[in-house]
């Protein structure tokens, strides 16, 4: 099954005022569940970059499970 990107942001679930009240916590775990919804992220991420018409010398990604 391809995913669209709608599909992929369906995926994220939301648990709100935690840790604390006022906080949302968006957890994208679920997507990495499914291959084809990683693979659709990974082509959206891909199409940005392309689109900004710019060198990208490094891409960073930062693990801390939504509590940045």
């Amino acid at each position: 099954m391809a995913f669209t990107i709608e599909q992929v942001k369906a995926l994220v679930r939301e648990y709100p005022d935690f840790p604390s009240k006022g906080i949302l916590f968006r957890d994208i775990f679920p997507i990495f569940q499914h291959p084809e919804a990683v693979e659709c992220l990974v082509n959206h991420f891909v199409d940005y970059i392309k689109a900004l018409n710019q060198q990208v010398d490094v891409v960073v990604g930062l693990d801390a499970r939504g509590f940045l």
